[in-house]
């Protein structure tokens, strides 16, 4: 299988690592940034400099970086072949994953619950693992390998990340939202219904937990089909 990695950011190089590591191959690093690529990448495959996105149909599956939008040219027509970090991760992760998104907070929300989980571990469930990532600075793919169907999983989810999901995580956590990233989506209501697809795709076996005091967030209740969880600064949850 030929794969194409756009961006040689912090995701890139953890995916460019994980898919070696499983055996694959055939890497492509594409990055307009780079003249060449890194000592410890330079057995890959590249496209760099003006020519990084050309012919990008050759390629079976193409992970697209948070900071490649959607709107380029060169991904037109190519919607089949597209993917992400967080998307294959979704995919392929055997555990269940806690979802923690919001304009702000999202990553020291996500930070107290991995604590509280690890400390119930600790005392209720030793050997279970309770792993941290997303856009808090991990990606998933650093860990990918190691998850088991008895562990947790909690990833940070900023809009760029959840915005070609079609899986929700079996625990959403929706802090406030608020206009965002206009820079890079190409409206507001493109940035609210990325961040929806944290809840989107949820079953009745999901849940929910909404800010209910903030209008956008409380928005994504009708998004759901998950039980919901209305949660106020006055530490007050309505079901």
């Amino acid at each position: 299988m030929r794969f194409a990695i756009l961006g040689l950011g912090v995701e890139g190089k953890s995916l460019v690592k994980y898919l070696a590591k499983i055996g694959e191959t055939e890497i492509t690093i594409c990055d307009e940034k780079l003249g060449e690529l890194p000592q410890e990448f330079a057995w890959a495959h590249s496209q760099l400099g003006v020519h990084a996105f050309a012919n990008l149909n050759n390629f079976d599956l193409i992970f697209r970086s948070p900071g490649v939008a959607y709107s380029r040219p060169e991904l037109e027509g190519l919607e089949s072949k597209l993917t992400s970090v967080t998307k294959y991760f979704f995919e392929k992760c055997p555990a269940q994953i806690i979802g923690v998104t919001g304009t702000k907070g999202k990553g020291t929300t996500s930070s107290l619950i991995t604590e509280m989980i690890k400390e119930d571990f600790r005392v209720n469930n030793p050997g279970r693992r309770v792993f941290l990532g997303g856009n808090i600075g991990v990606p998933p793919t650093d860990f990918l390998a190691e998850v088991s169907k008895n562990d947790l999983v909690v990833l940070e989810l900023s809009s760029f990340q959840l915005q070609d999901l079609n899986q929700s995580p079996h625990v959403a956590v929706v802090l406030g939202i608020t206009d965002d990233h206009q820079d890079q989506h190409g409206s507001l209501n493109e940035y609210y219904e990325a961040k929806k697809n944290i809840v989107k795709f949820q079953g009745a076996s999901d849940f929910a937990v909404i800010d209910a005091e903030n209008e956008i967030s409380m928005g994504f209740a009708q998004a759901t089909k998950a039980t919901i969880f209305l949660v106020k600064t006055n530490d007050e949850v309505v079901t």
